[in-house]
């Protein structure tokens, strides 16, 4: 297959997941709205936990599975496309989930096409301009999210050996040594992008204004058959890979122990983890806040402080919203060329990949969590505990600022180093050699097939950060326990 005819294939692919996708996140989108407490937490877990399974441990479980199939494609296409349809469509769902307001109400809509139907005839341009100031400012944005984010999928497409550009790329990186052939395929690939790209930039710029509460107008209601949906995804995603992980493990632990290197490449892997995470938040706060509109009244140079702020949102985010194979051929190719010294033997260009590779989701994240907007309940708190004259009042105002801000905050940290961990496609092309992190090696292990010592292995890369986290929220609660006495 040439390179054209996979970018062909995954095209078609990713039309489809995201148009089928779409229709499943508005409805997903009306449960999660007519749900609430319990129901409604649990509903968010089902629906969160495929598009935060690894893919490393997904493509892991159905490789074998894939294999078996080779005399079948048709078959192994369609599961690969459920998996990813699962993974893709929770995005979807928190960008219509967490949309500010459209500019057009649907009621407003709704007026527009009784006065066609009663003759007074609107243009077909005036009804495309009224449905991209109304709900096409919804669903544009979270279709484009959908399309992306199943066009750019690259570590389970490589197991289970699915046909698509980021198979045939990834698989064939090594070889393209010529420069022009590598940029020629990005270049076909970034041009499919880049017209996708432009309604996510938007709907962040449009998030980043917005600052009040979420208000949903209401739906009737739907069904409880969605439910079928969000148990799938945990099914094809989570509770399957988990199978076939944990039923191996007990007996691979002794082959752990007699390997040293392992560990060392853990640690390797929280280090470039922690501190891309660090860097990709700082980085999208600063960008949040600078591309937020601060002028409520229009002011001169007002029209020009927004076109540049909204500039330097698509600059800043354009990297990692191409996706990490892109991102890794790119960086790879231009610092090999430009500045070889730093191309090898120094973590530098892994972290600057790691960085941009996050930025654009830690922006998102950001906005969701509101970790940026200022509620009353966050500046009531935080005139209190300065006021307040009693240690024990202080250091109540102190816990419920860590239940306002602190909490936020931290899933935020928590989410983003767990990305930058699990990274598989950035690693194995920028990281310098003896410094991999550990998901390099069991990437290369799974190609051998399922055995004990491998499912240990992916069992302890994915506890060791889970357990350093569960660390630190306990050190926080035994510092705050001590304090009290």
């Amino acid at each position: 297959m040439t390179f054209a005819a996979a970018c062909g294939w995954s095209l078609l692919r990713s039309l489809l997941v995201a148009a089928a996708g779409l229709w499943v996140a508005f409805h997903v989108k009306r449960l999660l709205r007519q749900v609430s407490g319990t129901t409604q937490r649990l509903a968010w877990s089902l629906l969160l936990i495929p598009f935060f399974s690894p893919g490393l441990l997904v493509g892991y479980a159905y490789r074998n599975y894939g294999l078996s199939l080779v005399h079948y494609p048709l078959w192994n296409e369609l599961l690969y496309a459920a998996i990813i349809a699962c993974q893709s469509i929770p995005v979807g769902v928190l960008l219509i989930y967490f949309s500010p307001p459209a500019s057009v109400s649907p009621e407003a809509v709704h007026c527009f096409r009784i006065m066609g139907r009663r003759g007074t005839s609107p243009t077909r341009r005036e009804y495309i301009r009224l449905l991209g100031r109304g709900p096409g400012q919804v669903w544009l944005p979270a279709a484009s999210v959908i399309f992306l984010t199943a066009f750019q999928e690259s570590e389970i497409a490589s197991l289970m050996q699915a046909r698509g550009w980021t198979e045939w790329l990834f698989t064939r990186q090594a070889g393209l040594v010529d420069l022009s052939a590598i940029m020629r395929c990005l270049g076909i690939v970034v041009l499919i992008q880049s017209a996708l790209i432009v309604p996510v930039l938007i709907w962040l710029w449009r998030r980043s204004a917005y600052s009040h509460s979420d208000v949903e107008p209401p739906h009737p209601p739907v069904g409880r058959g969605w439910w079928l949906f969000l148990g799938a995804g945990c099914l094809l995603n989570a509770v399957v890979p988990g199978y076939f992980v944990l039923g191996g493990m007990i007996d691979g632990f002794d082959v752990i122990l007699r390997q040293q290197s392992f560990f060392r490449e853990l640690v390797n892997g929280l280090l470039y983890a922690g501190t891309a995470t660090l860097a990709a938040l700082v980085i999208a706060r600063r960008v949040r806040r600078l591309a937020r509109p601060s002028d409520s009244v229009p002011r001169p140079g007002g029209t020009t402080r927004r076109i540049a702020a909204v500039g330097l949102l698509g600059l800043a985010l354009l990297p990692g919203l191409s996706g990490s194979l892109v991102l890794g051929l790119g960086l790879s190719a231009f610092f090999k060329r430009f500045a070889p010294q730093l191309a090898y033997g120094f973590p530098v260009l892994l972290l600057l990949g790691l960085t941009l590779y996050l930025l654009p989701r830690s922006l998102v994240l950001l906005s969701c969590l509101g970790i940026e907007r200022e509620t009353s309940a966050r500046h009531l708190v935080r005139l209190q505990r300065h006021e307040t004259a009693s240690t024990q009042a202080r250091r109540g105002f102190a816990e419920l600022a860590w239940q306002l801000t602190g909490r936020p905050r931290f899933w935020a940290f928590a989410i983003t180093f767990f990305w930058a961990y699990l990274e598989l496609t950035l690693a194995s092309m920028l990281s310098p050699p003896g410094m991999e992190p550990a998901v390099m090696r069991l990437y290369n292990l799974m190609h051998y097939g399922h055995f004990s010592g491998l499912a240990a292995m992916v069992v302890v890369a994915l506890l060791v950060p889970l357990l350093l986290l569960v660390v630190l929220v306990a050190g926080r609660r035994v510092v705050y326990s001590a304090r009290r006495f």
